[in-house]
């Protein structure tokens, strides 16, 4: 779902996104740069996005226009997702996961929202994920290269393995 705050009862973009089962999950564990996040990461960020308010306000406007969609006599998103959940559309006409581009909007708005949070990170943590970032581009750089080597050497291990030049 993402960085909303928890309650006794959800809020309403909370429930918006529990409604139409919005999965932020496969972006959430990665950083901009994809390197996969810790826990204390991620829970600073989802902290950071909260605090700044941007994803809520995104999502705000996301439900005011799925609120305006129809289908078929079915009005709002979230009626039309329930309707064909209980098998009244059928998903060979209607795929919701493209219609009114509603969670490609949901999901855009999320990663602008987590790259705004990430970039605000305090220092070290910030740099730390920097620094992971660096590494695994100088990586994949040297793999596309065929310079095993060097992805030895950066990994550490050309002494472990003991493999001479």
């Amino acid at each position: 779902m993402g960085p909303v705050k928890v309650h006794d009862k959800p809020s309403k973009e909370s429930q918006f996104l529990i409604d139409i089962e919005f999965n932020s999950s496969p972006t959430m564990r990665m950083s901009q740069r994809g390197v996969i996040l810790e826990n204390h990461e991620i829970t600073a960020i989802n902290t950071k996005m909260g605090e700044q308010g941007v994803y809520k306000q995104k999502i705000r406007e996301i439900m005011k226009d799925a609120a305006k969609l129809e289908y078929q006599g079915y009005k709002g998103f979230t009626n039309i997702i329930r309707a064909q959940r209980r098998g009244l559309i059928s998903s060979e006409i209607l795929d919701t996961a493209k219609f009114a581009n509603i969670y490609h909007r949901l999901t855009q708005a999320y990663s602008q929202s987590k790259r705004l949070a990430e970039n605000s990170l305090d220092e070290p943590m910030r740099s730390g994920i920097r620094e992971r970032e660096y590494i695994k581009k100088s990586s994949d750089y040297n793999q596309k290269l065929g310079n095993l080597d060097q992805v030895y050497d950066d990994a550490g291990l050309q002494e472990t393995l003991n493999i001479y030049k």
